[in-house]
């Protein structure tokens, strides 16, 4: 197994991501955790009581601290952030670049060897032909944007069905 493995997260499953280790900071942050319960607990057992109550007097070793946290709490919002506009900007990249692909079908489509028929009701035929191959091809695109935004977004595959037509099967 990868030591670098994307975590998969389901929908409707929020309670088991906060229990989940694989990918969490909490097996590393229990051993700090432990140490400094084991050290406050030697501290409240052999420390007198008095002298206790006199280093919490003094606030500033408590700001270093809170200026530590606070930046980092920024900088973490900040990298997600980041991280959710650019699968926005790839997202709407990939978007884009299927609709040029389609563009580019569709006029492809539009060209004919050996030009228009003479006869209107052969040209009004080839006209119609022309027009539900292109809305095959624009069918067949949504649909396959819909399939990848669907696979995106994590959903179950009975989902699939909500986007077929019962005419798909016959493109």
């Amino acid at each position: 197994r990868s030591e670098h493995t994307m975590i998969l997260y389901r929908k409707g499953a929020s309670l088991r991501v906060l229990v989940r280790f694989s990918g969490s900071v909490l097996p590393s942050a229990a051993l700090v955790a432990t140490y400094s319960a084991v050290v406050a607990v030697l501290l409240q057992i052999y420390v007198p009581e008095k002298s206790l109550d006199k280093i919490f007097d003094d606030p500033y070793p408590f700001q270093p601290v809170a200026h530590i946290v606070g930046v980092a709490i920024v900088f973490a919002t900040n990298v997600a952030y980041l991280r959710y506009w650019e699968s926005c900007s790839s997202v709407t990249y990939m978007s884009a670049r299927w609709g040029d692909a389609v563009a580019t079908a569709l006029s492809f489509d539009e060209l004919r060897r050996g030009g228009e028929p003479a006869d209107p009701v052969e040209r009004r035929a080839a006209w119609r032909e022309r027009r539900l191959s292109q809305a095959s091809i624009l069918h067949l695109a949504s649909l396959l944007h819909g399939l990848a935004l669907l696979y995106l977004r994590r959903d179950s595959q009975g989902d699939v069905a909500s986007l077929m037509h019962a005419d798909s099967a016959d493109y």
